[in-house]
């Protein structure tokens, strides 16, 4: 046993005296410094159990918090040993780079599996006493109001009065969902059987869903009769007698232990969130953080911030505001939790450890602290790290100032929270030892009595060969060695010379993923491997009794990963083995090695002596598997979960691979789902047809697109786009799933503006040129030409190091930077890896950087380098030139835009308009400073070549006209034209002179040039200007088929205008239908056609929560409720006429809805105030129209006292725009109300 019994006996006594007050000079804090391998988790488990109390533990990361868990559930089999860490599976924080003026938004993804285990853990703290949670540092961040949290919950009993209906409201309200498919039932969802009358509900914190029976008898209240854990995993089925025939089935099982039901009296059900917040509190939310914006602006203001910060915060907060009260989230809704939890400015937020608290009658808990010398400085720099990222935010108008209280605690906060803390390392820090008041626990014995590694100082001249002996004589032996680097590339280049040299190693670092991390280490345990160089994360915790070796390269090089706390953790690594040894490799012996020898030394010798008194005979460990945090967990699941829901997860497979597929196409056959064409065209999510009209015309080329409000608006958002054509549609179809663009698309935009670029990549320069342009609003991060990634070659930092060629996120200022050469941008760090690949492959600047820093002979190896490096950066434009047909390079977007000949030069280029009218469109760009500034678009004579005559078959005529056009009327002169061909001498001249004497100076006009130094310029210039001429050629084509349309729909208009006798052109027309089936999915829908074009992104389902087949009860509510949100300024334009689906019952029941919200039906004849809308209905059965003639203004006659009715005789275009109206309407309500149908069904 070493003396763990003499260390758990000290440290029990010490906090029990602590708790009792009997010795009031001991500290509340304690420490335990044992070294690698004496058993800390052993005494810790023990102290926690003797002191019989709730305990948290923290530990530094992921992988040791799930190690610890694994061994502390062997050592408290009985205790509730929970893992609580972060549940993110990545996470890039919002944050804002002030020195390239570059906004990040947040990114993450939520691993399912990790937040079960996180709500397990807070479910044990509610229900039990002995928990031990063993936690990373993310408990000091907010995890909602525990309060809250355990008033949501809900207590089911058997024989309480309730039905699956009323407990499908409770489940909704603890933010339980209900699948889509009755199939996939997974944690947090629940489902209702009807003709089992069951509810099947999947808590997050169990292993396996329960289901709960009910008993409905005639004439007695619904109760609940049964609950079932671990219950049938198919509930969905249906079966003759409740779980009756499942119990049968169990009964029989050969194993029934494996799937034991349990049969439960009652059970109670925690939400399915942390976060829960009531709908009326969002409300009082979302008015406090629109007072805070208020009052905030009048601070900026005051200040003297830019209209640009002020707008921008208005922008996105109003956007926030109107998510949260339309759906109860919002992106980045972390940053309001201080106003939805209803927290103080500066309060801090309630995190795991209130959860420890909450319930009634608590006992004092212990706080572990594991490798304490890593985890409390982690604590300290939690909060700072946030307040420092989040004041770049609020400073730039991205966040209001509370978002400063969504934050983890304060080291000060934390600690007022702590009754008693165990602190455990083997190098505690003077932050635990002061804490503790040097009350510590020293633990240098061994249970397997192993003594410390041997230590042995090696110069580094000759350390590969060294290495490679060292490395081999172990591998003989089936041992293992651990290299210890002091950089990531290092440790990926030591791994490559050992395999190199037939050698069976491998790397590890933080690049690496946590499963990947996991992989290697356990390589190295299976004999995979025989050596894992890494870095720093390879100290602290890792039990591997297969390491007899540690080599530490450059342990002369003080500093962090040098310092006396790393060399001994490292060191540590060979602790377990009864051979192990440590080799530091340096030139020197520093101060940090110095106390390190001689610590061990002290260690040695004491554990030497022991060994000598007491006969111990060292052995080494056998340690234990590598697990990641998913293994732990789906260890846990194998376990616990029982045979029917492992088949059930089966079944569950089965069904989306197979049953799912084939359940879908039955419904369709049935007419129960809507089938996927029909889906597309019910319109919800559309827009309107003008914008689908161009985005339909665009060419399906390279370019950037720019959507603007209105036909020459400012722009809203900037894009790049492959395809252009493609990249366009989708934002009509709804498949960019961004929020933000979605909500500009719908509410905002009204016009598409484009530019053709010969390739992707001028196309993603000149996206990045003209969002630094204009700086559209809807653009979350503000591009220019260094937001995207460089190839960067750099002289060394100091004289010893080298020269290297690397990949930049972005290019630096170059004043800050004067010795880095940029070549890019590149669209993609994928496409600098492949050009730095091909760079190491012919000039192996990477090894031979290898040879300098670990080899014998360095200097030939540095005069090496240097030619090589001269020769790789003459070759690096040839390399990028070549992969640029890929769209990766950055040479050739260098030639269009950031070359100095484009710094004043406009480009001309003409193109045939296709059809018999002989035109031609023409195009002038004006590049300045390498920026694309505008573009002018000319329609003229195409000549000769357009007309197929005899001649010499060029545009002369039409570039010497739109050179006189637009010379003579624009102020923006350039100092060169770039002409796609030569024009007459005499045109040529009068452009010159007009220039000239506008600006003063001298302008040349050229066709590009074949040959020199700027020909390859003039092409690209050339090109990209051609491709928009024939652009806009195929635009001006397709614009003559959009005027005839246009002129046929103003037809229509007119006629209908002169059909009902309205007082305006009908505009907007608005048509309301009703659907249902017997009363049931009743559905009343809005179609709105502008200018005679459906606008389906104005179109509307109305709910109804009634049940009837009332008709004109429906309509005259729809109708009554559309234009009282007008009356009370809810942003509705006002129809030019409503048009009804139906007769006259249905137009008298609009009529009198339009009088319950104060507003009066336009009379018949011209007659009607200002605030009167024209009513219309059309019959399906005759095709009668029927106008109303009675009312008036608001206060009228009678509603119902119109009737006459004007028959639709004939096809006239109003008649037939009102029939398109009608059958749009019945159309969109039908879709809803199968869809409300198909959505009742799969309930059932």
């Amino acid at each position: 046993m070493g003396d763990q019994p003499e260390a758990i006996s000290l440290l029990v006594n010490h906090f029990q005296a602590h708790e009792k007050k009997e010795d009031v000079s001991k500290n509340k804090y304690g420490t335990l410094r044992g070294i690698t391998g004496s058993g800390k988790s052993f005494v810790m488990s023990h102290v926690i159990s003797r002191l019989d109390r709730p305990a948290l533990i923290l530990c530094p990361t992921k992988t040791l918090a799930a190690q610890l868990t694994r061994e502390l559930r062997s050592f408290l089999p009985h205790n509730a040993v929970e893992l609580f860490v972060s549940y993110y599976n990545y996470y890039t924080p919002e944050s804002f780079i002030e020195s390239t003026n570059t906004y990040i938004a947040k990114k993450s993804s939520i691993n399912a599996e990790i937040d079960s285990l996180r709500h397990r853990a807070t479910r044990s703290l509610f229900t039990r006493e002995d928990v031990v949670v063993v936690a990373s540092v993310s408990c000091i961040y907010g995890l909602g109001l525990p309060a809250q949290y355990l008033e949501s919950a809900s207590w089911l009993q058997v024989g309480d009065e309730t039905d699956p209906q009323r407990l499908s409201k409770t489940l909704d309200r603890m933010l339980y969902q209900r699948p889509e498919n009755n199939w996939e039932l997974q944690r947090g969802n629940y489902l209702v059987n009807f003709q089992n009358n069951s509810v099947a509900l999947w808590p997050p914190y169990e292993v396996a869903p329960l289901e709960i029976f009910f008993d409905s008898a005639p004439s007695s209240p619904t109760r609940i009769k049964r609950i079932l854990k671990n219950a049938s995993p198919n509930p969905s089925a249906p079966s003759s007698s409740e779980s009756d025939a499942l119990l049968q089935e169990l009964a029989s099982d050969p194993n029934p232990d494996a799937r034991a039901l349990e049969e439960l009296p009652n059970y109670h059900v925690y939400p399915a969130r942390h976060f829960v917040t009531p709908q009326e509190r969002v409300e009082e939310a979302c008015d406090a953080i629109e007072d805070e914006l208020k009052e905030h602006l009048k601070v900026l203001a005051r200040e003297g911030e830019s209209l640009e910060i002020m707008n921008r915060l208005q922008t996105r907060v109003k956007n926030d505001v109107l998510s949260l009260r339309e759906s109860g989230s919002c992106s980045g809704v972390e940053n309001y939790s201080r106003h939805l939890a209803g927290r103080a400015a500066g309060v801090p937020p309630d995190t795991l450890l209130d959860y420890f608290t909450a319930g009634k009658d608590k006992k004092d808990w212990l706080l572990v602290v594991d490798e304490s010398h890593v985890t409390l400085p982690q604590l300290k720099a939690m909060w700072g790290g946030d307040r420092a990222r989040k004041q770049k935010l609020v400073k730039h108008g991205y966040r209001l100032p509370s978002a400063f209280d969504n934050r983890p605690l304060h080291a000060d906060e934390f600690w007022d929270r702590i009754d008693q803390a165990m602190f455990v390392s083997a190098t505690p820090g003077p932050d635990e030892l002061a804490r503790s008041k040097s009350f510590a626990v020293d633990m240098f014995i061994r249970p397997t009595n192993i003594v410390d590694p041997s230590i042995d100082v090696r110069p580094s001249g000759s350390q590969l060969k060294d290495l490679e002996r060292e490395i081999r004589e172990r591998a003989v032996k089936g041992e293992k060695t651990l290299v210890m680097a002091l950089t990531k590339r290092d440790a990926e280049d030591m791994s490559a010379h050992l395999i190199k040299n037939d050698i069976k190693a491998d790397y590890i670092h933080s690049d690496l993923t946590t499963p990947e991390r996991s992989d290697a280490l356990k390589a190295l345990q299976n004999d995979t491997v025989d050596c894992l160089v890494g870095v720093n994360l390879m100290r602290e915790g890792l039990d591997l009794p297969q390491v007899s070796l540690v080599a530490i390269l450059g342990a002369d090089c003080e500093g962090f990963l040098r310092g006396e706390t790393a060399l001994m953790q490292m060191i540590g690594r060979a602790a377990r083995n009864v051979n192990g040894k440590a080799i530091l490799y340096a030139n020197r012996v520093t101060k940090s090695m110095r106390r390190t020898l001689d610590e061990t030394e002290r260690r040695r010798a004491k554990q030497l002596k022991w060994n000598e008194d007491t006969g111990a005979v060292p052995v080494s460990t056998r340690g234990s598997e590598i697990k990641s945090i998913f293994d732990l967990f789906r260890e846990e699941d194998e376990k616990v979960m029982d045979a029917a829901g492992m088949a059930w997860a089966k079944e569950r497979a089965d069904a989306r691979e197979k049953g799912g597929k084939k359940f879908r196409n039955k419904l369709v056959e049935a007419g129960q789902v809507q089938g996927v064409r029909e889906k597309k065209v019910d319109g919800e999510d559309g827009f309107s047809p003008t914008l689908q009209d161009l985005v339909k015309n665009l060419p399906d080329l390279p370019g950037v697109y720019i959507w603007r409000e209105d036909k020459g608006g400012e722009p809203l958002y900037v894009g790049k786009a492959k395809k252009l054509k493609r990249r366009c549609g989708d934002y009509l179809t709804g498949k960019d799933a961004r929020p933000r663009i979605n909500l500009m698309m719908k509410n905002r935009v009204r016009w598409l503006d484009f530019y053709v670029t010969p390739t992707e990549h001028d196309a993603l320069s000149l996206e990045a040129k003209l969002v630094n342009q204009y700086q559209p609003p809807y653009n979350i991060k503000l591009k220019d030409d260094v937001s995207y990634p460089f190839i960067a070659c750099s002289a060394g930092a100091s004289s010893d190091a080298l020269p290297r060629i690397y990949s930049s996120p972005r290019k630096f200022d170059p004043q800050l930077r004067a010795d880095v050469r940029y070549f890019g941008p590149f669209q993609t760090s994928r496409a600098i890896e492949r050009v730095l690949e091909q760079l190491e492959e012919q000039f192996g600047l990477r090894q031979l950087s290898f040879q300098v820093k670990f080899g014998e002979n360095k200097d030939a190896s540095r005069r090496e380098y240097m030619e090589r490096f001269e020769e790789a950066v003459r070759a690096l434009p040839g390399l990028i030139e070549a992969d640029a047909p890929n769209g990766q390079g950055g040479t050739a977007a260098d030639l269009l835009f950031d070359s100095d000949t484009n710094e004043s030069r406009d480009l001309v280029a003409v193109a045939a308009v296709a059809g018999e009218g002989g035109e031609a469109v023409g195009q002038v760009l004006q590049l300045r400073k390498g920026v694309l500034r505008n573009a002018f678009s000319y329609t003229v004579e195409a000549g000769r070549a357009a007309r197929g005559e005899e001649g010499d078959g060029d545009f002369a005529e039409a570039m010497g006209a739109i050179l006189e056009a637009h010379y003579g009327s624009v102020e923006d002169m350039p100092a060169e034209v770039l002409l796609m061909q030569g024009v007459d001498k005499g045109v040529a001249a009068e452009v010159r002179k007009t220039i000239k004497a506008k600006t003063g100076e001298r302008c040349v006009l050229r066709v590009p040039r074949k040959s020199g130094p700027f020909a390859a310029t003039d092409k690209k210039a050339m090109e990209f200007a051609v491709a928009n001429a024939e652009a806009a050629a195929n635009q001006a084509a397709l614009g003559g088929a959009r005027e005839e349309d246009r002129e046929k729909r103003l037809a229509q208009a007119k006629s209908l205008q002169n059909f009902l006798q309205l007082p305006n052109l009908p505009e907007r027309i608005e048509c309301y239908d009703v659907s249902h089936s017997q009363g049931e999915e009743k559905v009343a829908s809005r179609v709105v056609f502008v200018n005679g074009v459906p606008r389906r992104d104005l179109y509307r389902q109305f709910k109804l929560d009634w049940v009837g087949n009332d008709d004109y009860r429906a309509l005259r509510e729809v109708i009554g409720r559309r234009f009282k949100r007008a009356e009370e300024g809810g942003g509705w334009e006002r129809p030019d006429l409503v048009c009804i689906d139906g007769g006259k019952g249905q137009l008298s029941a609009a009529a009198r809805g339009l009088e319950d919200a104060g507003w009066g039906a336009f009379r018949g004849g011209g007659e009607g105030g200002d605030e009167s809308v024209p009513l219309c209905s059309l019959a399906k059965r005759e095709e009668d129209v029927f106008t109303y003639l009675g009312g008036g203004g608001r206060g009228g006659s009678e509603v119902d006292c119109f009737v006459p009715s004007l028959v639709a005789s004939g096809d006239t275009p109003g008649v037939l725009l009102l029939r398109a109206l009608r059958d749009e309407s019945h159309r969109f309500a039908l879709a809803k109300h199968r869809a409300a149908r198909k959505k009742r069904m799969l309930k059932e």
